[in-house]
């Protein structure tokens, strides 16, 4: 994977952030997903969508002999394998252990998603790949409820810190000036202008039962005057 880490990843003007580009986010996350199958059993791939509505057509067909399930609240009519359930509920059943298990601009419309923590790690595989994106910087969008906004170190944080999850990336995809469009204008910012800068947190781990969480890790910046 660190040859595809240095093709895509780049460090912006903040020495300390990772930028992957947009729109060659799409590839960059497909070529690490086809890395992390690689010398992979027979068998379907199954790949876990959380929150994925109608699903993501361009990855349910990107890979051969996919099962693709779609958890949601809801049931969608499009056809497809959907399961309805919670993240995060406590109680979540699922009928099976996913090679992948992929979420994208949901965990800001989750009011507890650090109550998602444990069933996405029991989702998994061991192994398994982990690929969430959600915003950090966005206007304000409920759908039904908008939350929360991630950075990097707060999507590790969250999945992380139990253990049980190691990361292998976590940075930013900028998409820059973006308007709403909903006819009730609650996608909108203050003054109904496109927000300046739009960036999306994307943030890459793989169940490893065996690893400890160490806060450590963690981009941080304890000195007093933040001069070195």
């Amino acid at each position: 994977m660190e040859s595809i880490l240095a093709k895509y990843c780049r460090a912006c003007e903040n020495p300390h952030i990772q930028v992957v580009q947009q729109p060659e986010h799409e590839n960059f996350i497909f070529e690490m997903m086809a890395e992390h199958l690689k010398g992979r059993d027979g068998g379907p791939l199954r790949i876990l969508d959380i929150g994925g509505g109608s699903g993501w057509d361009k990855l349910r067909g990107r890979f051969a002999n996919v099962e693709y399930y779609i958890l949601d609240l809801e049931l969608n009519n499009k056809e497809g394998k959907y399961i309805k359930g919670d993240i995060t509920s406590k109680g979540l059943e699922l009928p099976y252990e996913f090679d992948i298990v992929f979420t994208r601009d949901t965990f800001e419309h989750i009011l507890n998603p650090w109550d998602a923590t444990t069933n996405v790690r029991n989702a998994l595989k061991e192994g398994g790949l982990f690929v969430f994106l959600a915003p950090f910087s966005w206007r304000y969008h409920p759908v039904p409820f908008d939350t929360y906004r991630y950075s990097h170190t707060g999507a590790r944080y969250i999945f992380e810190r139990e253990g049980g999850m190691k990361n292998i990336f976590a940075g930013y995809i900028p998409y820059g000036p973006i308007l709403g469009f909903w006819k009730n204008k609650k996608d909108c910012t203050h003054d109904r202008q496109p927000f300046p800068a739009c960036l999306e947190t994307i943030y890459i781990a793989k169940k490893s039962s065996g690893y400890v969480f160490n806060l450590a890790e963690l981009d941080s910046d304890f000195s007093p005057n933040h001069s070195g």
